[in-house]
């Protein structure tokens, strides 16, 4: 019976361990590029990136320093970035005109599914392109969707895995917008 147990117990913690590693489709390894740059933790600097957007601009995050911003990894796939995404725009609406900046990071898709996507949500805001999924993982976001709320000052305030909805964007926006 004891033995019984113990192999469900192992089973069951086996099955949690590969949930667990099934989170993403992002790569769970580092790249060399990523492990160049400072691990993300809040009350630290944001590490820096360029990208390009979906019309081929580039942008760099620290050019967006004096900005609240959201930083928020997402992927077309994703049910639960079809979810938030509406709430990230309307809340982006609301405040863009304070200085709040949106930049959506596209992790490993192809630009026309990520300017779909973009068309299909009426998205209004920077959808920036991580074909490589090089600042995914240097900003360790293995699950999908993953935000990182940056102040004026370019430093990470609050880190949000999973969707969010209206009232828990603005509840961490007030804290970068002043």
């Amino acid at each position: 019976m004891r033995e019984d147990r113990l192999s469900l117990l192992f089973i069951v913690l086996l099955l949690i361990g590969i949930a667990a590693g099934c989170g993403s489709q992002a790569s769970s390894q580092a790249t060399p590029a990523a492990q160049e740059l400072p691990a993300p933790r809040v009350g630290y600097p944001a590490p820096d990136f360029t990208l390009t957007d979906l019309e081929g601009k580039r942008w760099t995050l620290s050019e967006l320093r004096g900005k609240p911003i959201l930083l928020n990894f997402w992927a077309t796939w994703c049910y639960p970035c079809r979810f938030e995404m509406p709430a990230i725009g309307a809340v982006y609406e609301r405040f863009v005109d304070q200085g709040f900046v949106v930049v959506a990071v596209n992790v490993l898709e192809s630009r026309d599914r990520a300017a779909a996507f973009a068309e299909e949500f009426g998205l209004t805001f920077p959808v920036l392109l991580d074909s490589s999924g090089k600042v995914a993982d240097a900003y360790q976001a293995r699950f999908i969707p993953t935000s990182f709320f940056v102040d004026r000052e370019g430093v990470i305030n609050d880190k949000h895995m999973g969707a969010m909805t209206e009232e828990a964007i603005e509840k961490y926006l007030m804290k970068i917008l002043q």
